[in-house]
């Protein structure tokens, strides 16, 4: 990941969003660790902007397509209010 340019590469590239930036650094950082949705808001979002666990599921699924995409060999496992972790496919 390119957190510069906010853009995820692997075998292709794709553009990510300025939260999905900050939360996927924030999944790399602590990989293979189940990480509470709450930890995620608050890296994601300022204190005052208004989000919610559905927020952060949207989120969590355009990193989860945008990982796909570009055939990365992480993904991250989750159900909808957490935990997520940042895991390497089989």
């Amino acid at each position: 990941m390119d957190n510069d340019e906010q853009r995820l590469e692997s075998h292709n590239s794709i553009s990510l969003s300025g939260k999905e930036t900050k939360l996927l650094a924030y999944l790399m950082k602590n990989p293979g660790k189940a990480i509470e949705s709450s930890i995620l808001l608050d890296q994601g979002w300022y204190k005052d902007d208004e989000a919610d666990e559905t927020d952060l599921w949207i989120y969590i699924s355009y990193l989860h397509q945008k990982l796909q995409a570009v055939n990365a060999h992480v993904t991250i496992a989750g159900e909808k209010g957490g935990p997520f972790t940042l895991s390497q496919l089989a």
